[in-house]
């Protein structure tokens, strides 16, 4: 996470980070929860790995997207409006 902060000695906003806090056993458990995921399954949702419940697991997923789709975007020619 990113939060600003103000430098008073420089008169501007600067970036800092802010340390994660480690999944919480209780946060973790609610995914795996079997009834969580059937409920889950039934609309169609996949449960991300508990890997992929982490920020740094969630910046590899989309990167892996955006690897994946980005040639194809391009080729296509696909612009944001």
């Amino acid at each position: 996470m990113i939060s600003t902060e103000r430098d008073e000695t420089k008169g501007s906003h600067t970036f800092k980070k802010i340390a994660y806090l480690p999944n919480r056993p209780k946060e973790s458990a609610f995914f795996s929860s079997r009834a969580i995921k059937a409920r889950f399954a039934q609309l169609g949702l996949d449960v991300a790995t508990r890997e992929q419940q982490t920020p740094q697991g969630l910046a590899a997923f989309q990167n892996a997207e955006m690897d994946k789709w980005w040639p194809i975007i391009k080729a296509a020619g696909i612009r944001g409006e």
